[in-house]
């Protein structure tokens, strides 16, 4: 942000007023040096100053020329002088309190504030687009082009003038006939304001008799209300690009992606920064990177590779790993085929889709884990068992004895500690197990294959101990009463497997309760 210092010129007998001004708050940037005018007959503003002119003196109102475009006037003095004086009058001071003649003066500080750094977004605005060597546009949401840079201008051989107010079609020579049937850009534009968000289009325009392909960055433009108003656009033209092999690197440093370029057996010709940051491979000869060695260390398969034989190209979702968390990427391999359809190279594009897996996994496991336990619930549960049915296997069908006791004597919290503790004793003692929450007191646990009946024994007596040390109580303890079926992998029914570890569970439970009686 550039600063803004604005220098106050002062003649007011009102001091405590003047007091008051040098109170103001100011917008961040803005710096104010307040100077006394001496003599107000030789006052005479600098030309080159951002000024405001704080008085009650008509002579020094009198020196001030309206043509300065960044002065503004606070008169503090007799309003009874004529019109001419008047209309270099800002704001009026007279009678205002301290505090509203400070308002004032905050207002047109921060209005003239304002004032300059529009003009200085609009100069580096202008300063961007006409040092850009690519065509860029700026249009509203009708299709009117607001404004375009002198080389869109140089292109399509029309002034910046003749493009401000004007339509894709008239620019670009398009006949009605030919919009009609997709000449033009009005669905990128369209899908851009429909979506919110910046896209890269490869597009295709005529110029004179002469088409021209261009790849185009667009963004949505919004108003202060966030609401997409219209749209910006960077053309970057790579028809010349066409017949030059693998001399793209102008190009590579445009596109936002990591991507790398090499030739007919994959040795490095070019990458760009994004590639660069994404193998930490800073050495200037890039032949020297070897890519299918750094694919093979670096990546691991995350899905079926899948060929386009039309385009000639391989996408394929790759894990890579780093030192926090890994990270998923979409690897477009695409042949690169000259004028003549001949095979140059292969270029190799990544498109990180890390926020999106992770965004869906979090997902999936709120879908399939119980909100209180975090171990699964009875979907997944379900789901697992079927994926499973016909291997061999072992359920344990668990129930906790007397825990609505706890729950009505000490209430629903206590209670949730307790559920939430039979949970890390059930993967403290089953680790390699799925278990699950199947709803209320229940829990189930598959060990997969085939267990010895005296370690299965040991661990579903020591979890009971466990569960047992959890809730003591003169009249009750909590217990675990836990229901085994074993499968050798005939049995093909979810729902009867499940069934027959409940009715496992409460024959356990039966017995306690004859065994206490």
């Amino acid at each position: 942000m550039f600063g803004l210092p604005f220098t106050v010129y002062y003649k007011l007998e009102r001091r405590n007023v003047l007091d008051a001004l040098k109170k103001a708050a100011v917008p961040e940037g803005v710096t104010l040096t307040f100077v006394a005018i001496e003599d107000a007959a030789e006052f005479l503003l600098p030309k080159r100053v951002y000024a405001i002119v704080v008085t009650d003196d008509m002579v020094v109102l009198r020196s001030v020329k309206r043509e300065q475009p960044y002065i503004r006037v606070l008169y503090d003095g007799d309003w009874d002088v004529d019109e001419e004086l008047l209309s270099k009058v800002d704001q009026c001071l007279c009678e205002k309190s301290e505090i509203l003649a400070r308002r004032v003066f905050e207002n047109v500080v921060r209005e003239l504030a304002c004032v300059l750094r529009s003009f200085h977004d609009h100069d580096m605005l202008e300063a961007l687009m006409n040092s850009a060597p690519d065509m860029m546009w700026f249009k509203r949401a009708d299709g009117i082009h607001m404004d375009v840079n002198k080389r869109f201008s140089e292109v399509v051989g029309k002034s910046r003038e003749d493009c401000r107010g004007a339509t894709h079609n008239y620019i670009w020579n398009v006949t009605d006939e030919a919009a009609a049937e997709g000449v033009g850009c009005a669905d990128s534009e369209e899908q851009v304001m429909r979506t919110g968000q910046t896209m890269i289009f490869e597009e295709f325009v005529k110029i004179g008799e002469e088409m021209k392909q261009l790849t185009t960055y667009k963004a949505p433009l919004r108003d202060p209300f966030g609401e997409v108003v219209g749209t910006s656009g960077i053309g970057h033209d790579i028809t010349d690009f066409q017949n030059m092999g693998l001399e793209l690197t102008i190009l590579l440093e445009n596109i936002p992606l990591p991507i790398i370029i090499c030739d007919k057996q994959y040795k490095t010709i070019r990458m760009n920064v994004n590639f660069r940051e994404l193998t930490g491979f800073m050495d200037e000869d890039v032949s020297r990177f070897a890519f299918p060695e750094w694919k093979e260390k670096n990546l691991t398969p995350a899905g079926e590779a899948k060929v386009n034989t039309s385009r000639h190209s391989i996408r394929q979702e790759m894990i890579g790993k780093n030192q926090h968390a890994d990270s998923y990427y979409l690897v477009i391999e695409q042949e690169i085929r000259d004028y003549f359809g001949n095979v140059s190279g292969y270029y190799v594009l990544f498109v990180d889709n890390t926020v999106e897996r992770h965004y869906e996994r979090t997902i999936l496991e709120a879908a399939n884990t119980d909100e209180l336990t975090k171990l699964y619930n009875r979907r997944y549960f379900y789901d697992y068992l079927g994926r499973r049915m016909g291997t061999p296997m072992t359920l344990l069908y668990i129930d906790l004895d007397h825990f609505k006791k706890v729950n009505d004597q000490y209430g629903h919290a206590r209670g949730d500690d307790v559920l939430k503790k039979t949970a890390e004793y059930i993967l403290q003692i089953f680790p390699e197990c799925v278990a699950a929450r199947l709803g209320g007191d229940e829990f189930a646990v598959v060990v997969d294959g085939m267990i010895e009946d005296a370690q299965l024994e040991k661990k579903c007596k020591k979890l009971d101990e466990k569960i047992r040390c959890s809730f003591r109580h003169d009249d009750f303890h909590i217990s675990a009463s836990i229901g085994i079926v074993k499968s050798d992998g005939c049995i093909k029914d979810v729902d009867a497997f499940i069934h027959e570890g409940d009715q496992r569970m409460y024959e356990v439970k039966k017995r306690r309760h004859m065994q206490r009686d």
